[in-house]
């Protein structure tokens, strides 16, 4: 395989006129992706197919690291503090870049200084989902019922800042009901007691394993956070459908790196990642996964955070939601 197609593509773009030496024959070594959950769910699994592609237009090895815990901050701040060479990104999601900012006063990155946005490249709506036997059917009984014994119901997440905490908190302020959030340390498990009925409700990101759930009648779909019906899901109406209009939440995810990486190198990774996300097989595989694969350049994913910030701000503000 021919090395440094980023070379190509800055070349072509004229974007690279008299650049560092390190910039000219940028990758000369492995790149690493830093997750900040753990392995396993859609965030990682995302990551990974775009780890495999992006091995292959640098024309070096791409390696995943796990960082979870702190409500991504751990692996965050990690990429943060680590050198601006382009040699180590962050696989951010809508939690890392727009929510902590809000829920956390002294927080150990700032999402626009310290970050230089590469790609937005998945976004993937939330289900609403609950085990078999809960007695509600859709989002209008679910809150009829909330209504009738007010903190009595809880759903869980896997973890107190988490988007799948937030998003329930949002819903709750929405549609005017008290639901008790259990934050967990994994997805994972809070699918295993959502099955078990140990617990209510989940607010979770499409995944294979949820669907799976659901296909075996062991969990099943009150609606969807997106703007329009999943097409995974094409049966089930949307929460704003039901009756809580414009309630809309998605776990999206982008590529960044260290604020002060030369802009030859950000720009180059930025246009193998766009290309990445615009591959039919990488389409098709992270529809598999339960999301949407997105094409946001630098300057529209710096807007889209900033727009993000502004509005889970007034969120956190509005349902009072706070990190246990």
């Amino acid at each position: 395989m021919k090395r440094l197609p980023a070379l190509v593509l800055c070349a072509a773009a004229g974007i690279v006129s008299s650049p560092a030496a390190e910039s000219q024959t940028f990758p000369e070594h492995p790149l690493k992706i830093v997750v900040p959950q753990g392995a396993g769910g859609p965030g990682d699994t995302n990551a990974r197919i775009f780890a495999e592609k992006l091995s292959q237009a640098s024309g070096q090895p791409v390696y995943i690291e796990n960082k979870p815990g702190g409500s991504t901050i751990i692996g965050a701040e990690s990429v943060a503090r680590s050198a601006p060479n382009g040699y180590t990104l962050l696989f951010a999601s809508v939690t890392t870049l727009a929510v902590n900012p809000s829920l956390f006063q002294k927080l150990s990155y700032d999402p626009v200084n310290d970050f230089t946005p590469l790609a937005m490249v998945t976004s993937q709506p939330f289900m609403l989902v609950t085990h078999a036997k809960f007695p509600a059917n859709n989002v209008q009984e679910l809150i009829a019922l909330a209504r009738a014994k007010p903190g009595t119901l809880n759903y869980g997440s896997s973890g107190s800042g988490t988007s799948g905490h937030i998003t329930g908190a949002f819903f709750a302020s929405e549609a005017g009901i008290d639901i008790t959030h259990v934050p967990y340390k994994s997805a994972g498990t809070v699918q295993t007691d959502l099955m078990a009925g140990r617990i209510d409700l989940a607010f979770r990101a499409i995944d294979g394993a949820l669907l799976a759930g659901i296909k075996a009648n062991q969990l099943k779909v009150l609606g969807t956070s997106g703007t329009r019906r999943s097409p995974l899901l094409p049966d089930v109406p949307t929460i704003a459908e039901q009756g809580v209009p414009g309630f809309e939440s998605s776990v999206w995810s982008g590529f960044v790196v260290p604020s002060k990486t030369p802009k030859a190198v950000s720009d180059a990774l930025s246009s193998m990642l766009l290309a990445i996300a615009a591959d039919p097989a990488v389409r098709q595989k992270v529809a598999a996964n339960g999301g949407e694969s997105t094409s946001l350049g630098q300057e529209a994913f710096g807007a889209l955070i900033k727009s993000e910030t502004v509005k889970w701000e007034k969120v956190v503000r509005s349902s009072g939601a706070t990190v246990e």
